[in-house]
């Protein structure tokens, strides 16, 4: 199952965020979406372990933690079919 995680400082390397995860178990994806002009990290990203039961531990010790000084969120990703399609950009 993917699994979103935000609240991240913007400009955390990939390697900080996959040592904070991989505590709960073995990451077979991890994706963090850089803004275009600085080529940061913007402070979200999409991973997934191995093992379902481990996302659900990952959730449960991660979401909400204040982390860096900002609290995490970490929920199951919605599937892009599903995303609410009303913000439309033009």
């Amino acid at each position: 199952m993917k699994l979103f995680i935000g609240g991240l400082p913007f400009g955390m390397e990939v390697e900080e965020v996959s040592n904070l995860i991989s505590e709960y178990g073995k990451i077979i994806s991890l994706e963090m979406p850089k803004d275009h002009y600085t080529n940061e990290t913007r402070g979200f990203g999409f991973f997934e372990y191995e093992q379902n039961s481990d996302a659900d531990k990952a959730i449960k010790a991660l979401n909400g933690l204040v982390f860096k000084g900002r609290s995490l969120k970490v929920n199951v990703a919605a599937n892009k079919n599903t995303r609410n399609k009303s913000r439309r950009r033009y």
